[in-house]
């Protein structure tokens, strides 16, 4: 199998691949538009700057996913962002849409979780990656990731009292 490392090509062909992803995982570490985005920054600069090499376009998309990750935990750490009230800035609920009401409840309850159901289930039945993905990035087993999306979702379905992520 060829190996590759980024160059200037390459480096617009994984932003416009994964932008997207990455930014919707900050987002849901982060729940602040301007903090995603500073995230989203970070990874694709350090991605530009450190030009690793893979050994398969899934392994670029793993060291993507968790690189976004850790720049999210890592901000999370910063003093500036511990206990912070931050109500006048526009949060990941905000920017949503939705075709129903009950789609929009959904979120919010998805959105209200610890971060350590929300990730998991955010990324597993949102994002829609594998068990394998997720627990790569999160540094978590399989087994951890689906017990974890299980009892977030049970979370879910007793707060909401209805049949969701069936």
């Amino acid at each position: 199998m060829p190996k590759f490392s980024p160059g200037t090509n390459d480096l617009r062909e994984a932003m416009e691949l994964y932008s997207d992803l990455i930014y919707s995982i900050a987002l849901s570490h982060l729940r602040y538009k301007a903090d995603a985005e500073d995230v989203l920054q970070e990874v694709f600069l350090l991605y530009h700057s450190k030009s690793p090499v893979f050994e398969s376009e899934a392994a670029r998309k793993s060291w993507l996913i968790k690189t976004a990750v850790f720049k999210c935990r890592q901000f999370n750490d910063q003093p500036f962002n511990r206990n912070t009230e931050r109500r006048d800035e526009m949060t990941i609920t905000d920017m949503v849409s939705f075709d129903s009401p009950a789609e929009s409840q959904v979120f919010k309850a998805v959105m209200e979780l610890k971060e350590k159901y929300r990730i998991p289930l955010y990324m597993r039945c949102i994002l829609g990656l594998s068990g394998a993905e997720t627990a790569q990035a999160l540094g978590l087993t399989e087994n951890n990731v689906n017990v974890r999306v299980n009892r977030a979702k049970g979370m879910i379905k007793r707060k909401l009292g209805g049949e969701y992520f069936e």
